[in-house]
């Protein structure tokens, strides 16, 4: 995670851990479980993809056109990487 420039994930646990490395990231849901995680983290923390059981093709269109923005556009990456890592190190300024 940590060399990572941009992760693609399903919702869960590992989203706080992506946040604690301060890794851009692209959220989605495969399990009931997930939805209300990847929709938090995608106000604004994370690109949130949607549900992948509701349409896997949308859900891919998304991710794909999610990580194009990403991988252009440097300030949106730190953007985000800095609202996740202050979520989870809310005392720590990013050492970016």
């Amino acid at each position: 995670m940590l060399d990572c420039d941009i992760a693609v994930s399903a919702g869960g646990s590992t989203l706080y851990e992506l946040c604690a490395c301060a890794t851009p990231t692209i959220a989605l849901a495969i399990a009931d479980n997930q939805l209300m995680a990847v929709s938090a983290f995608g106000e604004g923390y994370m690109m949130g993809c949607g549900d992948w059981r509701d349409g896997a093709e949308e859900c891919l269109n998304r991710i794909t056109d999610n990580l194009f923005r990403l991988s252009v556009n440097y300030e949106l990456r730190r953007d985000l990487a800095k609202k996740c890592w202050e979520l989870v190190n809310p005392r720590k300024h990013l050492p970016l």
